[in-house]
């Protein structure tokens, strides 16, 4: 984990190497996700790789901070970005209008403001569609996520976007 952000080299038990920054460890799996620019970097892409835990035979520090990699916004919608606040208001509140006219029980999350908790164990992000929804339960998450996706458009919270 103190290899994260770090410029390593890692030998794969096939004998292959690979090079990059660490942008993440599984502490489970001992996987890691190396990010690297790739030398025709023309379009400003990053290219990731994982190494599974159980291939890595050894992992070297190269530099003690690679270059910084802008992978923040990577994995985040990108509608989110284009919605004022008050439109993200507004999204949530037709959500939250719609589950709950399927019964469900949904309510604010306490500690914040701009997320639903469907059920105590369903939680829906900005921008309120089915990608932004987070649960351990696979079921219930397929399920809610499905309710979502058949919103009418005219209730759905990105219909006007």
């Amino acid at each position: 984990m103190r290899s994260i952000g770090s410029v390593v080299e890692i030998i794969s038990s096939d004998g292959c190497r690979h090079t990059g920054s660490v942008y993440t460890v599984d502490p489970v799996s001992e996987s890691v996700v190396l990010a690297t620019v790739p030398e025709d970097n023309s379009k400003k892409e990053l290219d990731l790789k994982l190494i599974l835990g159980h291939a890595i035979r050894s992992m070297t520090p190269i530099a003690e901070q690679g270059p910084v990699l802008k992978l923040d916004n990577l994995f985040k919608p990108q509608n989110q970005s284009n919605l004022s606040g008050a439109d993200l208001k507004q999204h949530q509140e037709r959500l939250r209008s719609w589950l709950l006219k399927n019964r469900l029980p949904v309510s604010v999350c306490k500690e914040d403001s701009s997320v639903l908790i469907v059920a105590d164990i369903l939680r829906v992000q900005a921008p309120y569609t089915a990608e932004s929804c987070q649960c351990t339960n696979e079921i219930v998450l397929g399920r809610i996520q499905g309710l979502i996706k058949n919103m009418p458009v005219g209730d759905h919270p990105m219909a006007c976007i």
